[in-house]
């Protein structure tokens, strides 16, 4: 890769523990420049070991080196063991940071739902500011999310932002466990 690939890797702020749903556009977007991307999205398979194999495994590691460098130290120990592995690292980065459970849609959709114009902020910053809290929303969902989960999600949600802030340790310990409408109200 050229020496424009150190000016690149900095323009993609690190992966931390929240900001996986913007770091996640903004890696892609850079592995895609570095012509890395189908490796790790793994659609490019690796090729016998002629000169293809080669192209390709060099292909693999800039690419798994250029995720690795863009990760916080906090976040390397996801992909220890995996780090000359592309598609597995970002397999486990996703994993890891879009659980597709109904707790962390609440929050997503609570803080959608929270979303105040600021008093010196510009509506165009509101408006990209929603955008991103509606992305994130939109990638909590499972593939088969439907209308009636939707429903459900949101009477559960209800059920658990009625209850007091005395309540606040029962409620996390029952998002936690990625509760139906019938388990909360059961719980209840």
């Amino acid at each position: 890769m050229s020496s424009s690939t150190s000016t690149s890797t900095q323009k993609v702020t690190p992966l931390g523990e929240n900001n996986y749903n913007t770091w996640m556009p903004e890696m892609r977007a850079y592995l895609a420049e570095q012509m890395v991307w189908f490796v790790v999205s793994g659609e490019d398979l690796r090729p016998s070991y002629d000169a293809g194999g080669v192209a390709w495994r060099d292909k693999a590691a800039a690419a798994a080196g250029a995720i690795y460098r863009a990760l916080e130290p906090g976040q390397r120990v996801h992909v220890v063991g995996i780090e000359m592995d592309p598609a597995k690292m970002w397999a486990k980065l996703a994993e890891v940071h879009l659980q597709k459970v109904s707790g962390a849609r609440f929050n997503a959709l609570d803080a959608l739902l929270a979303v105040r114009k600021g008093v010196d902020e510009s509506l165009p910053s509101l408006i990209a500011r929603v955008d991103s809290l509606h992305q994130e929303l939109k990638a909590l969902r499972p593939e088969r999310y439907s209308i009636a989960d939707l429903d459900d999600d949101l009477a559960t949600m209800s059920m658990l932002r009625s209850l007091g802030p005395e309540y606040a340790e029962f409620t996390s310990s029952l998002v936690r466990f990625d509760p139906s409408r019938s388990d909360v109200v059961q719980a209840f």
